[in-house]
């Protein structure tokens, strides 16, 4: 696993590459707390929202946290076992936004935990999706 972290006059982008295929990038603030499935869009918005996959489709999962918290810790559990895509991203305190893109998750049912740290008293967002063969 490889972080890598860019920083641009506008904003500030929070990148870690967790396996070959998937992207998580930290946003700048939103005013709500949201975990959205589905595929295409930009920034931290989802184009076609879904809850249904097929296998070998470009999945994109954008969360939004307000207070922004300094790190999320991502869990992801396919049919019960975790999934190698589980890891953290560092926020900083100041990107409230989460987005990750899978394009190589196997079938099955998935349930995804994003927990933001250290507390702020901001809930941890629970979502599930399926991705069928």
């Amino acid at each position: 696993m490889r972080s890598l972290v860019r920083r641009s006059p506008r904003s500030r982008f929070a990148v870690l590459l967790m396996g070959a295929a998937s992207v998580l990038v930290a946003c700048s603030p939103a005013a709500v707390q949201t975990l959205t499935f589905g595929t295409g869009g930009t920034g931290c918005a989802v184009a076609t929202v879904a809850k249904t996959f097929a296998a070998g489709t470009t999945m994109r999962l954008a969360a939004t946290f307000s207070p922004a918290p300094q790190h999320v810790s991502i869990a992801i559990k396919r049919d019960g076992v975790v999934d190698p895509h589980s890891g953290e991203i560092d926020l900083g305190g100041e990107d409230n936004c989460v987005i990750a893109e899978f394009d190589d998750l196997e079938p099955g049912h998935y349930l995804v935990t994003l927990t933001p740290t250290p507390s702020t008293g901001v809930p941890s967002l629970t979502g599930e999706f399926d991705v069928t063969p």
